[in-house]
């Protein structure tokens, strides 16, 4: 499955990339917010191999992030711009409080949402129950979103 990643924490980055690239996971991270949304916001270009896109089927995002958008800012920016974003798998990992991760939870009550320090099995598990249902998806013909990978890590 392809996933972005939106993470600020090089060592959480590290340790996400190889644990769901270990599980079969093709992951796209991104540090802020801004070059996350430019990277999945901007139209494909075809005759721009830097701008090549490829299917997204999940977005793992952090709450804190440095510069002005948070990931709260990312969520309600892919939900209201256009129907397929509003549909875009997501995972919320953080190391905000209590009060905050209840507080996103009541604004979307449907998005999973682990708290840092988490267990890697319970997100390996949530990743592949969204990996089945986007499996289902794709073979029904529904959307796929595309992403740019010109900062994808291997």
């Amino acid at each position: 499955m392809n996933i972005a990643l939106l993470e600020d924490n090089p060592s959480v980055i590290e340790y996400l990339v190889t644990l769901l690239k270990f599980s079969g996971h093709l992951v796209f991270p991104y540090v802020d917010a801004v070059s996350f949304l430019g990277s999945l916001l901007v139209p494909s270009q075809v005759n721009d191999p830097s701008l090549l896109r490829i299917p997204i089927d999940l977005a793992i995002l952090d709450l804190m992030l440095p510069g002005q958008l948070s990931g709260l800012d990312v969520m309600h920016t892919l939900r209201e711009t256009e129907i397929s974003y509003a549909k875009l798998p997501l995972i919320v990992l953080s190391g905000s409080s209590q009060s905050t991760l209840d507080e996103v939870h009541s604004r979307f009550p449907t998005i999973p949402i682990l708290g840092k320090p988490f267990h890697m099995r319970e997100l390996l598990t949530l990743v592949d129950t969204i990996g089945t249902t986007r499996e289902t998806e794709r073979k029904q013909g529904k959307f796929i979103l595309r992403y740019n990978t010109s900062r994808h890590y291997s």
